[in-house]
């Protein structure tokens, strides 16, 4: 099992993943909709849309890497 008190940086890193899923679920996921949405008559907009999803892309692929990591931090705690 997953607890602070038996595996601290598992944990930590679960904890960060968790941060990055509520940042972009309240703010990211937000903006890339709205910039999608303005991007069919602005280029700006599309710029702005691209930058954003991928920011997106990298808070994701964070999240799996510290995910991976947390399981091998509390798989070596046994």
């Amino acid at each position: 099992m997953l607890c602070a008190g038996e595996a601290p940086l598992a944990a930590a890193l679960a904890f960060a993943t968790c941060l990055g899923f509520v940042v972009a679920r309240q703010v990211l996921i937000p903006a890339i909709d709205a910039a999608r949405d303005a991007s069919m008559a602005d280029p700006a907009a599309a710029r702005r849309f691209a930058r954003l999803h991928r920011s997106s892309v990298s808070i994701n692929l964070l999240q799996v890497l510290l995910l991976l990591a947390a399981f091998g931090a509390a798989y070596a705690r046994t």
